[in-house]
């Protein structure tokens, strides 16, 4: 996981300095961290997306009371799931808790957003000096550590942990592995998988993205295209109904789900 949020830092990052803008690292508290820079550059606004654990969604709950008491415009969005978890309710208010129920009701009564393209250009603002003196460079996390060298095999299996390769890797899965998906992801001796789920995790591709993707690539490619991509839909789907199951039983994080088991 260090590993991949090094290389995921660094491509954010890269990718910023192509808009105009720059990523800026800090080490500490979160709330106190981030009150002090919308202090020191006069932030009218801050923007973030959402969490769904209960001590981030408590952290970040906190944060948005402090900052929207001084004044501070505070926006909070879903970066991280094809629906928010609050969506998907039974007849009764009360939240699924059997996948296939939550599936068939999800592909029912929710749709998808289409994802929106990056922005063209960031204006950027120079960081004041009391938060360029804060700043840290990313090898100063020590997130790859080259003793002892833990990352081989992941450099080996995983060239590129971050946005451009999360785009390869969709494309690649799209083109070679679709098609087949239904059956041959079950088979451990060939890659029929999509080998995306780091990318997701890391936020390097969003669950939007992948879904219009996998919808415009069976709507091209005909019935095997069509088998392949409905059971890989369903597998963001368990992703989904496993969000869902945090945010609707917090305790879910520590606890057995079924006590009796």
């Amino acid at each position: 996981a260090r590993w991949w949020l090094h290389g995921s830092l660094a491509g954010l990052d890269a990718a910023l300095a192509r808009h105009g803008g720059r990523l800026l690292l800090l080490r500490g508290d979160a709330q106190r961290e981030i009150e002090r820079v919308v202090r020191d550059t006069g932030a009218a606004a801050v923007y973030w997306n959402r969490r769904y654990a209960q001590p981030q969604r408590d952290a970040d709950a906190a944060l948005k009371a402090s900052l929207k008491a001084r004044g501070v415009k505070v926006e909070s969005s879903n970066g991280s799931l094809l629906n928010e978890p609050w969506g998907g309710l039974t007849g009764s208010g009360a939240p699924y808790q059997v996948f296939t129920a939550y599936w068939r009701a999800a592909r029912h009564d929710r749709t998808v957003a289409a994802p929106l393209p990056e922005p063209e250009r960031i204006v950027f603002q120079p960081w004041p000096e009391t938060v360029r003196d804060r700043a840290l460079a990313l090898d100063a996390l020590a997130l790859r550590s080259p003793v002892p060298d833990w990352a081989g095999g992941l450099r080996d299996a995983w060239p590129a942990p971050d946005e451009v390769g999360a785009h390869e890797r969709l494309d690649a899965f799209l083109s070679a592995s679709l098609a087949g998906y239904a059956d041959a992801r079950d088979r451990p001796d060939r890659p029929a998988t999509s080998r995306l789920s780091p990318f997701l995790r890391f936020g390097n591709v969003s669950p939007r993205q992948v879904w219009h993707a996998v919808q415009g690539a069976a709507n091209a490619g005909g019935a095997a295209y069509v088998a392949g991509a409905d059971k890989f839909l369903s597998e963001l789907g368990w992703r989904e109904f496993s969000y869902a199951l945090l945010y609707h039983f917090p305790a879910l994080a520590t606890d057995n789900f079924r006590a009796q088991f």
